[in-house]
């Protein structure tokens, strides 16, 4: 603590406290002074009793003093305390007051004359006494008001009273040492005043030091807390991505194991396992999945209109339908366009059967159109060629029309493929009919029972079909759901709402707003929510790609009914 050795004040880096201990002091002092004036003020008037027996002849002189100067003046200081001005001036109205005070008792001494005016000086002393120990005047105040009043005591005893040089030097040993004690007591007093509300200063800083040390402990512990929550999520999270993982490389073993198996049918020419089936059935089964995949910017067409049945294998005609439907679509990628596909009766007469090596009679027409980008003649030559291919690397095998073809003369038909470079391509697949009637009977798993739950799910497909199969397939478990054709109309719902929504199962390809821009869209807002994000083939999306944009799963379309809804309630539970 640094203060004034003269004033007592707070200086350098303490200063700042002076006008708060200026403060402090006068809500802590103004009832006690109030008190001490009242006190003073009878004790000054009881005085006078005195007056009447030291001076008979002069006490009106003396009464109008103490009656009519000094007790109302002080009385006047005691009713300013009360106004809310005080506070700015109640040292100087205390200064004043004592000042008077003690000119009073001087002015007595003066009219006294001696010998009585050696007994007033006594008066003095009490007036110094009650100034440093009961009011509580701030110390520089009291100082100078003491040495005022002692001051003008001097100039009355020594050259306007004759006072015996005894008297005088008696009286001036008294009041000055008097004073100085008076002093020192009042320095004291106020020194330890203000240590005292320094310590308690100091202490509620440190207080408030161990309070906001406590506050940034416990906002440490709680950060680890939570950090350790967010690695324990990203350790599931790791979990869950090491067995979907897994499982894919699972199912990629099986598809390359079905690839060479393929391979080595198409090298070997090995006979399939077939069964008369109606083939329209397969082709719209096919054209259902397709359809999901492919982008909104091609104009889909069907005629599908024969009803005759074929003898085949029908996961290979389904094959069949895929990659020449696949293959059309792919052509018109960036530019759009129509696919059309046929399915028609035709015959073919002996002539032209020889001609393509197959048996004359009825015939299934199988026909796939696109207005892509077609082929020149020399690629058209090597279309069905092994192993070539006019994608970029990594794109595709070049395995698609060969196994086609493979599978095509492996039913007995025949597969042609006409083209114009800039105006598309078609592709022509003709099947021999049965006559035997196909199997009705239908071989179907055992229901799986799946968890619902009571979750609302935000669904959004461009697809109007899609996005009622898929809310009635949720609502029927439970769910409660909300459809949008769009990701903009879907954004407004959701921000509305941000907290009204459990999960986000989008479609990636619509038109005005992707399901990743979506998607990004509604993370930035609530980090937490889980979105789920199905497409068909695209190039601009992949699994690790939403996976770290935030994206929970990523579905590749057609999406199954039933995995649809264990994936929904698995993304849910974790």
């Amino acid at each position: 603590m640094k203060i004034h050795p003269l004033t007592l004040a707070f200086c350098d880096e303490w200063e700042h406290l002076e006008a708060e201990y200026a403060a402090s002091h006068y809500e802590k002092t103004l009832g006690f002074q109030r008190a001490a004036i009242l006190i003073a003020i009878f004790f000054y008037a009881f005085f006078g009793i005195l007056d009447a027996y030291l001076v008979p002849e002069k006490k009106y002189t003396f009464w109008f003093i103490r009656y009519v100067v000094v007790c109302p003046f002080a009385f006047i200081v005691f009713l300013f305390s009360f106004t809310r001005h005080f506070r700015q001036y109640a040292n100087f109205c205390l200064f004043l007051m004592f000042v008077v005070a003690g000119f009073g008792i001087d002015i007595m001494v003066l009219l006294a004359g001696p010998p009585a005016a050696y007994s007033y000086y006594a008066g003095l002393i009490l007036v110094l006494i009650y100034l440093f120990t009961f009011v509580r005047l701030r110390f520089p105040w009291a100082f100078a008001a003491s040495w005022f009043m002692l001051l003008f005591y001097e100039i009355i005893a020594i050259w306007l009273v004759e006072t015996p040089t005894a008297v005088l030097v008696n009286n001036n040993f008294f009041m000055v040492a008097g004073n100085i004690f008076c002093i020192l007591a009042g320095y004291s007093s106020e020194r330890a005043f203000r240590k005292n509300y320094f310590l308690n200063h100091m202490l509620d800083r440190e207080k408030e030091i161990v309070a906001r040390r406590n506050m940034e402990l416990k906002d440490r512990v709680e950060r680890q807390r939570r950090a350790e929550q967010a690695l324990l999520k990203k350790n599931r999270e790791i979990e869950a991505i090491v067995e979907e993982r897994t499982a894919q490389l699972q199912e990629n073993r099986e598809k390359y194991r079905d690839l060479v198996q393929q391979i080595l049918a198409f090298s070997r020419n090995t006979e399939y396992d077939k069964q008369p089936h109606t083939l329209i059935l397969i082709v719209k089964e096919a054209m259902k999945l397709l359809r999901s995949s492919i982008p909104t910017t091609i104009e889909i067409r069907e005629n599908l209109v024969s009803q005759g049945a074929v003898l085949a294998n029908p996961a290979k005609m389904h094959q069949v339908v895929m990659n020449l439907c696949t293959n059309a679509y792919q052509a018109m990628n960036d530019t759009g366009g129509v696919l059309t596909v046929s399915l028609t009766d035709a015959g073919i007469s002996r002539s032209r059967a020889a001609a393509l090596h197959i048996m004359a009679g009825r015939y299934l027409k199988f026909e796939v159109t696109d207005t892509g980008h077609g082929m020149e003649p020399d690629t058209l030559k090597r279309a069905f060629d092994p192993y070539f291919t006019t994608k970029a690397a990594g794109k595709g095998t070049g395995m698609g029309l060969s196994l086609v073809y493979a599978i095509v003369r492996e039913h007995a038909g025949y597969i042609h493929a006409n083209s114009i470079s800039g105006k598309g391509s078609t592709f022509t697949v003709h099947l021999p009919v049965t006559e035997k009637a196909p199997d009705s009977r239908e071989k179907r798993d055992a229901p799986v029972i799946l968890a619902g739950g009571n979750e609302r799910i935000m669904i959004v497909d461009d697809e109007r079909s899609i996005l009622d199969s898929t809310r009635e397939l949720l609502t029927d478990y439970g769910y409660r759901v909300s459809c949008h054709t769009d990701g903009i109309q879907a954004l407004e719902a959701f921000n509305s709402d941000p907290d009204g929504f459990d999960l986000l199962l989008t479609d990636m390809t619509m038109p005005g707003m992707t399901g990743e821009m979506l998607a990004k869209r509604v993370l930035t807002v609530r980090p937490e929510l889980p979105v789920i994000l199905c497409t068909g083939f695209n190039e601009q999306m992949s699994e690790a790609k939403a996976l770290e944009i935030g994206i929970k799963r990523f579905i590749q379309k057609p999406v199954i009914r039933q995995p649809l809804v264990d994936i929904i309630r698995e993304v849910l539970s974790s």
